[in-house]
């Protein structure tokens, strides 16, 4: 298995930066919160050793991911079929950032990872293939499946809100990613819970965003062909849905603006699709660049993870591929 040699393009703090020119809600909730994402590629980690234990609670969280990321893409890369292929290629695209962002702090991302990243599916597997007798073999698809709802219940969930503020973006990317796979896989999650944000601003400068994004699905709905009627009609509810939710937990005086400037003209499917995917990698971004904020706060970061997810899910429905990192890769 070949090893990428850098991380996804545009995997850059500037890269996002200078991808915000879509609509001005989005572009002020992306400024905003990406300075504070603690996505630092470039430059020295802020990180700094647990008091109690002398370890760095955020390599230690990097060090479960990269597990975990090599788990999954072991898993896919003994799978068949187009899918596992891809996968494969997004959680090789993941290794090649951790190993490189570990390497930030001075840490050898090949060294053993923590036993607690394989899950008992992926370790029986394991042992059935060392020794036949051991036990049945899982089937490749279910091992798969296994390997991406690695942390993905309850207490993985509650446990992103504990990485530290350099680091959650990057963790809860990675959390999405796997989630939105196991979605595509034909698994289950366990339930987001009722929304929280983690402070009136925050809810704030979400809402912001989340009206520049109706707008933009609203105006790709209208232009969209048969083929994509049904996804755009319930993508759009769906941020409507949000919207709503924001404004009673964030209620807002200001009046909302009554347009936005479009990056491009939108008057053929052609043009929805791409603005439909646009609108909803934008929407990940300025979503994610909250988690720093979060932290410390479960139910504000599962909040943050599901609307994640949920707008990866509405750039599937208009056509995107899959990112490796959701949120942090400027399109």
């Amino acid at each position: 298995m070949s090893e990428p040699e850098q991380p996804p393009r545009g995997c850059t703090r500037r890269s996002v930066l200078l991808g915000v020119g879509l609509f001005p809600g989005l572009a002020l909730g992306l400024l905003s919160g990406v300075s504070g994402c603690g996505v630092r590629w470039e430059g020295v980690r802020q990180g700094q050793p647990d008091p109690s234990t002398g370890t760095d609670p955020g390599v230690t969280a990097l060090l479960l991911e990269l597990a975990r990321c090599q788990a999954a893409e072991s898993a896919a890369a003994s799978g068949t079929g187009t899918m596992s292929a891809r996968l494969a290629r997004l959680h090789a695209q993941q290794r090649a950032a951790l190993l490189r962002r570990l390497a930030e702090s001075g840490v050898d991302g090949h060294l053993e990872q923590p036993s607690s990243a394989i899950t008992p599916i992926s370790r029986r597997t394991a042992d059935s293939t060392a020794n036949p007798t051991a036990g049945p073999t899982v089937s490749p698809a279910l091992r798969l499946l296994a390997a991406e709802s690695a942390g993905l219940d309850l207490p993985g969930r509650a446990a992103v809100a504990g990485v530290p503020a350099d680091d959650i973006a990057l963790v809860g990317s990675l959390h999405v990613q796997r989630a939105v796979a196991v979605h595509r896989l034909g698994g289950s999650l366990p339930p987001w819970p009722a929304p929280v944000v983690a402070s009136p601003e925050e809810g704030a400068r979400l809402l912001s965003s989340t009206r520049a994004a109706e707008y933009g699905l609203a105006v790709a709905a209208a232009q969209a062909d048969r083929a994509r009627a049904v996804a755009a009609s319930r993508a759009l509810a769906s941020i409507q849905t949000r919207r709503r939710l924001l404004a009673s937990l964030a209620p807002d005086t200001s009046p909302a603006p009554l347009g936005h400037v479009l990056p491009f003209p939108v008057r053929t499917p052609q043009a929805a699709a791409r603005l439909g995917i646009l609108v909803s990698q934008r929407l990940s971004a300025s979503t994610l660049a909250g988690l720093p904020r979060a932290v410390g706060r479960p139910d504000a970061v599962a909040t943050l993870l599901g609307w994640v997810h949920d707008s990866e899910l509405i750039g599937l429905d208009w056509g995107a591929s899959p990112p490796a990192l959701p949120g942090l890769i400027s399109p």
